[in-house]
């Protein structure tokens, strides 16, 4: 049947049927931007000098990993527990990207607010590698052999 066009509205129906309504919502917002407006939904995301989205998304997916690292404290999911501490490392991790990219965006439009909050992107990339050196020397005996950086001095 080549050339016959079937409305929306049938894909939804069907959709609703076979995945639920999550899949639906997701799915009737994806032909809406994509196939109705013929423009791609994340074209130019990547442009971080011009575009917000990728620092909010990259905020929004760190704020969902935060919470997962909440939920998999809860003793119903007990045989998860070994999953929660990725889920926090990630979760900071992506936030401080996001700040980093709504931070380029600042640097070129919003200069002020990028003095401002710049101080606080070092102390958020201070404490990440904090964190990730506690995580990864904690109890092995181990320390960082900082010779190297005392040759280039």
């Amino acid at each position: 049947m080549i050339g016959v066009s079937v409305p929306v509205q049938y894909y939804a129906d069907i959709t609703y049927l076979l995945y639920g309504p999550e899949i639906l919502a997701f799915m009737l917002i994806f032909v809406r931007f994509t196939l109705l407006n013929h423009t791609p939904v994340l074209e130019g995301i990547f442009d971080i000098k011009n575009d917000r989205r990728l620092s909010m998304y990259l905020y929004r997916v760190g704020f969902g990993m935060w919470l997962m690292y909440l939920v998999l404290g809860a003793p119903a999911l007990k045989a998860y527990h070994h999953y929660r501490q990725d889920c926090g490392l990630l979760s900071f991790v992506l936030m401080i990207f996001g700040f980093s990219a709504s931070m380029v965006y600042d640097y070129v439009h919003h200069h002020e607010q990028f003095e401002m909050k710049k101080k606080w992107l070092f102390i958020s990339y201070a404490i990440l590698a904090c964190i990730i050196y506690f995580l990864e020397f904690k109890g092995n005996a181990r320390i960082i052999d900082l010779n190297w950086l005392l040759t280039l001095l």
